[in-house]
């Protein structure tokens, strides 16, 4: 079997390193065109010797009425080139409901998890997918459409490692016509699925009315793309990537923790940071999916000193504290109930997880740059009646935010704020002697004891978390 379209595969697989002599592989056949002709091409590189051997497994959904005509042609392929077959069959519409979540996400987490257990326990080095430059473009559209960042940008990887196993991709080196093509040729049929052609699928309106009508305004549309999602694969692969190696010996994982050593990365890029930030949450085994561009650029906020701590999706708590960047995992214990304390002043005083580092200072010694970082307020020292409390939110509490004029409850305040749940445990009131509120730690100051010009000692106030969650 010779052809232009096998020549550009083998050519793709030598350029990435994609594949060896000594590599058995697994192939998930549907039976549609792709991986007919993936399946076809991995056949006449076993054949060549180019591989050691080849294995297809088929997918049974249970959604459609032609599922078991797909089985039956995809079990004719595998007994006419002589591979072994693997038949899979579960009802995805019920897992789907099981798990609360839409039809497709239940059926690619289902597929990738069997994927990855049959490939270890059939002695296979790598999982082969049928995804061409049409797939890519596609791809590329809907990440567009969501948002997505510069790794998102990169498309679908030639080949990647998931749970320690890699993923190839070998026909992206061909567009959707050259395996129609190659099909063609070596007169070679598949079956068509006709749900490609419901438009209330997001991936096939883009593929049948979106793709095709921008083609029409950029025929060079596709290539553009291309050409767009190598040169980020090419920027992460040679330089982002590479970078946090580097970097990842300032990283501890612990089971349901990490730190990382805050002077080691404070200078690093944001691309750098957000890649370092993707992969302890995948060390951790944190969802990705959940986490979006918001999330991860609040966390390089957080290193960059703007802001103290960061609530993640699947509750995830992200402090900067002790020189140290920690992710911990926050459990469902209810907040300990504590009693409250004096402010010593000067000196350090700790309120559960909570320290508090205060100092007086003039006016000229203020540290205005750090004034968007919630973890250091200034007070005008005769603005307000010492000695200073810390202690918890109570029922009815109220205060004059700073800036405001007029009393508000601190639960609606907190809400408008949008200040998680999970984020109030790690919260305190500062308050004088009279138990007017001076500061919701670290949310917002109140306006009472705000400096100004007049101001002649001011008392600084830092807090710190240490999160025992």
């Amino acid at each position: 079997m010779d052809s232009a379209p096998l020549q550009k595969v083998v050519a793709f697989i030598t350029q990435y390193a994609l594949l060896s002599r000594e590599d058995r592989l697994l192939v998930a056949v549907s039976g549609g065109a792709d991986s007919t002709a993936l399946l076809a091409m991995l056949v006449a590189l076993k054949q060549d010797r180019q591989i050691k051997d080849v294995m297809c497994v088929h997918f049974n959904h249970q959604l459609r009425d032609e599922a078991d005509r797909d089985q039956a042609f995809v079990q004719h392929l595998s007994d006419t080139w002589a591979i072994p077959l693997i038949l899979e069959t579960m009802s995805v519409k019920a897992h789907a409901q099981a798990l609360h979540c839409s039809i497709e996400t239940a059926g690619r987490q289902w597929r990738q998890a069997r994927l990855i257990h049959l490939a270890r326990t059939q002695g296979c080095s790598a999982i082969v997918t049928g995804h061409h430059q049409d797939d890519n473009a596609e791809t590329l559209i809907h990440r567009l459409s969501r948002g997505t960042g510069y790794r998102g940008l990169c498309g679908i990887r030639p080949v990647r490692v998931h749970q320690q196993m890699r993923f190839i991709s070998p026909l992206l080196a061909l567009t959707r016509q050259d395996i129609l093509t190659f099909l063609d040729n070596h007169h070679l049929t598949w079956c068509e699925d006709v749900t490609n052609l419901d438009l209330t699928y997001t991936r096939n309106y883009i593929r049948q009315a979106l793709l095709p009508g921008l083609l029409v305004q950029c025929p060079e549309l596709k290539d553009r793309l291309r050409a767009l999602s190598q040169r980020c694969l090419t920027l992460y692969t040679r330089r982002i990537e590479p970078r946090v190696v580097t970097l990842w010996i300032h990283v501890n994982i612990a089971e349901d923790r990490a730190t990382i050593a805050l002077e080691a990365i404070a200078r690093e890029s944001t691309l750098v940071l957000v890649e370092m930030i993707r992969q302890v949450l995948t060390h951790l085994k944190r969802p990705l999916q959940p986490v979006t561009q918001w999330h991860y650029q609040a966390v390089v906020d957080l290193i960059r000193g703007n802001i103290t701590h960061v609530t993640l999706p699947g509750r995830m708590f992200v402090v900067r504290d002790s020189g140290q960047i920690r992710f911990v995992q926050a459990n469902d214990t209810p907040a300990p109930t504590l009693d409250a304390v004096e402010l010593a002043i000067p000196g350090s005083t700790r309120f559960g997880d909570l320290c508090f580092f205060t100092r007086f200072v003039k006016t000229a010694e203020i540290r205005y740059e750090s004034r968007s970082n919630r973890s250091i307020e200034y007070f005008d020292r005769h603005k307000m009646r010492l000695p200073l409390h810390i202690r918890q939110r109570t029922p009815g509490d109220r205060f004059i935010p700073l800036g405001k004029h007029t009393l508000q409850k601190v639960g609606k305040f907190l809400s408008r704020a949008h200040v998680t749940a999970l984020e109030q445990r790690h919260m305190a009131i500062l308050c004088d002697d009279t138990d007017d509120i001076l500061w919701i730690c670290p949310v917002r100051m109140a306006d009472k004891a705000k400096i100004n010009q007049e101001t002649e000692e001011v008392l600084e106030v830092v807090l710190r978390i240490d999160p025992e969650i």
